[in-house]
């Protein structure tokens, strides 16, 4: 039962987190608070959403490379806008959606998300050692001007980033063993033979 408002419940404070970190300056720019802090609130919610964020981060950077010019029509780029948030939304939904649902399952010795061959579990594995990579990068790039900070706007965004590096990578390891593991060597046997 408590797993169940879980799959609901931290999905949707994601999303809000998301949307107050990127909207609030936008709709109230003459508040003091928010535009002291603003910056900082968008940093943590980037480095609490960094796997799905990044994921759309990377998906969108060609378009940067490419001179865009700006629709004609107000009505496109208000639908245009509807549909990219909508996306990112939906996806940050299912994404934490999809993490509930793995922690109920490795409470249980279960898991979503491991699969059953070697060779599948290796492809998923690289990807999780990817993004893993990926957050210990944005740790060094992000703080390259922030280094003799040490203030708490210094401190979080790291400190979340380091988290989900060790998550993704001690993941994606474990998970490796496992099936590695369950599989009895096969993997190692066949190629003996």
């Amino acid at each position: 039962m408590v797993w169940n408002s879980l799959r609901l419940v931290i999905p949707i404070i994601q999303i809000l987190l998301v949307l107050f970190a990127y909207g609030a300056t936008q709709i109230f720019p003459h508040n003091m608070w928010l535009n002291l802090n603003g910056s900082f609130v968008r940093q943590v919610a980037e480095a609490m959403n960094f796997p799905i964020l990044g994921s759309w981060s990377v998906l969108f950077a060609p378009l940067g490379r490419f001179p865009l010019t700006p629709p004609t029509s107000r009505l496109l780029f208000l639908l245009g806008n509807i549909f990219v948030d909508l996306l990112v939304a939906s996806s940050l939904f299912w994404f934490w959606h999809i993490v509930v649902k793995e922690v109920e399952a490795r409470t249980k010795g279960g898991s979503v998300i491991r699969l059953s061959t070697f060779l599948r579990q290796m492809t998923l594995s690289g990807v999780f050692l990817a993004f893993s990579f990926a957050a210990l990068f944005q740790i060094y790039y992000g703080n390259l001007f922030s280094l003799y900070n040490s203030s708490i706007y210094a401190i979080a965004r790291p400190l979340l980033l380091i988290g989900w590096s060790i998550v993704l990578g001690g993941t994606a390891i474990y998970d490796l063993i496992v099936v590695q593991l369950k599989s009895g060597g096969t993997a190692h046997r066949n190629r003996a033979d």
